[in-house]
């Protein structure tokens, strides 16, 4: 008897939330939004929980690829799949060959653990890695002009749907065993949980991150190279927002007006100084996300290739903030301000140095008499950083990477080289 009862009483309750032809209006609409924000709920809960799993399984992914790529050879096989094969006529044993997008056959000798990548995904091209960050990851490449730039922005490297795609190098790059585009542009999303580029904008919230991370790694599947970052940028993609700067069409720079006019422009956009030089004939790689200071930015990074018997040290003295940054205007307009224009041999107005920039010259005058320096290795500060990140659950602030490394009242000519052996050494 009870439990009829409480059956009745339980289809009672659900029934007097479903909306009746002989309710009045305030009682019809009010069950109506019920209905409504219930419904919402459960489609909230739902992709909170699609999210989640999402993330979950990008992060896995990474792990599982970084395993493969940075660990032994042997690893190879692990996840499995699709390869292409020839039967040799020796021993008609099958041999994974690699080609071009034309079918030829590659006989360059691959970087370890790119065949197991080749494997799992033919239109892999590279790996891209920032140390300090998120970024270690495979990088592929579609050439299809009308898929090229789309498709990997909502599919994982093992294709498959993934609201994090994957890092992909620009449909009208080149980047085999023999050529190379001038400026190889790499597209990722800026994601919340900071898997594939979401980590970029640690250059932008924290000053001293571009001092202790100013190398990229991006090895193609034939080779190591190494980056110095020489501009950061935030741009606008909308011409009602401003001039509109076409980085992603900055491949080809064997013209040197146009070579130089690129320069020009990365020069005066970044968000930091620097005193790495750059000459016609370099190669660059440009790193390209969304950004959050309006609808439609770009946070953007370029870099100029290590060349041949350079060294990778960098002058860490050099960098500081750009005072006189040309934003979009849309930037002037929100945040106030202006670009002062100068001519050649101009310096700029006092207005445009704070105290804080002065007090960053001083410090590096007095350095400059300091005979004793620190050395940071990116090993030990990714090391340390990772450390405090296991032990709080978030990311070190500024000031506590500034005691990690010593940089507080410290001399600004430090200097953080990747050291020959690691740059000559594998990963």
């Amino acid at each position: 008897m009870d439990n009829k009862t409480n059956k009745r009483s339980a289809a009672d309750f659900f029934k007097s939330f479903v909306p009746r032809l002989s309710d009045s209006r305030k009682e019809f609409f009010r069950k109506l939004v019920f209905i409504a924000s219930f419904i919402a709920l459960i489609v909230a809960i739902a992709l909170i929980i699609y999210n989640f799993v999402d993330s979950y399984k990008t992060k896995q992914l990474k792990e599982d690829l970084s395993s493969i790529y940075h660990g032994a050879t042997s690893q190879t096989e692990q996840l499995g799949g699709p390869s292409e094969t020839v039967t040799t006529a020796e021993n008609e044993e099958q041999k994974f060959v690699v080609t071009d997008a034309e079918g030829n056959i590659i006989t360059t000798p691959l970087l370890p653990g790119v065949e197991a990548l080749l494997k799992l995904n033919p239109e892999t091209v590279g790996w891209v890695k920032i140390d300090g960050t998120q970024v270690d990851l495979p990088v592929v490449w579609r050439g299809d002009p009308e898929t090229g730039n789309e498709y990997y922005l909502r599919h994982s490297f093992l294709d498959e749907y993934s609201k994090a795609g994957t890092i992909f190098a620009d449909y009208r790059c080149k980047i085999t065993d023999t050529t190379q585009s001038d400026n190889i542009i790499l597209y990722g999303h800026d994601q919340a949980d900071n898997t594939m580029f979401g980590d970029l904008d640690l250059y932008k919230t924290v000053d001293l991150f571009y001092r202790l991370h100013p190398i990229i790694e991006f090895s193609t599947n034939f080779e190591k190279g190494y980056y110095k970052i020489v501009s950061l940028m935030i741009l606008n993609t909308k011409e009602e927002h401003g001039e509109v700067f076409d980085y992603q069409n900055y491949i080809t720079l064997t013209d040197e007006n146009r070579f130089n006019h690129f320069i020009e422009q990365i020069r005066i956009r970044s968000l930091y100084l620097n005193d790495i030089d750059i000459q016609y004939g370099d190669k660059f790689l440009t790193l390209s996300t969304c950004g959050t200071e309006f609808n439609d930015s770009r946070f953007v990074i370029v870099a100029r290739k290590v060349r041949d018997g350079e060294s990778t040290e960098v002058n860490l003295a050099a960098m500081k903030k750009n005072p006189n940054v040309l934003y979009p205007d849309i930037w002037y307009a929100y945040s106030g301000g202006s670009y002062y224009s100068t001519q050649p041999g101009e310096t700029l107005p006092p207005e445009f140095f704070t105290t804080t920039e002065t007090t960053s010259e001083t410090t590096e005058d007095t350095s400059e008499s300091t005979p004793e320096t620190t050395e940071t290795t990116t090993e030990e500060t990714t090391e340390s950083e990772e450390t405090t990140t296991q032990q709080t659950g978030r990311r070190p602030t500024e000031s506590e990477i500034a005691q990690m490394y010593g940089l507080n009242g410290q001399s600004e000519t430090v200097t953080t080289p990747i050291s020959n052996e690691n740059q000559e050494g594998s990963s």
